[in-house]
């Protein structure tokens, strides 16, 4: 991107210099000298805002990175949860399965224990 430079010093300030002093006339030379002190103070300010443009675009180059990087760590926490989430429901459905088929044996085993203890009651009576 081009830099514009609408006021620079091309190299006639010594001239200008050398304009003032040759100046006979007091008023003219005092109307020079502020006329020359307003072109050096907006070169001045041309430079420090041609500055300020610089180290701006700069620190936007660096927000926009730094930007981007966070989103991009905040898209992988995002994926992560989502992974996270489904191993989650895999390991609870999992313990579902397994404790409906642990609760079935348990009820085989009790109405076995029932059919188990009505043989021993009409075993003892037998005796």
């Amino acid at each position: 991107m081009a830099e514009h430079n609408r006021r620079h010093d091309d190299g006639g300030k010594t001239e200008i210099d050398e304009l003032i002093k040759m100046e006979n006339d007091p008023k003219t030379r005092a109307i020079l000298l502020v006329l020359q002190n307003i072109n050096v103070s907006l070169m001045a300010n041309t430079q420090a805002v041609n500055d300020t443009d610089t180290q701006l675009k700069a620190h936007m180059v660096e927000v926009a990175k730094r930007t981007d990087e966070s989103n991009a760590m905040l898209n992988k926490g995002r994926g992560m949860w989502n992974i996270i989430s489904i191993c989650l429901a895999v390991v609870q459905a999992g313990l579902v399965y397994f404790m409906s088929m642990y609760l079935s044996d348990i009820k085989s085993l009790h109405a076995e224990d029932a059919g188990l203890e009505k043989r021993i009651i009409v075993l003892e009576q037998r005796k």
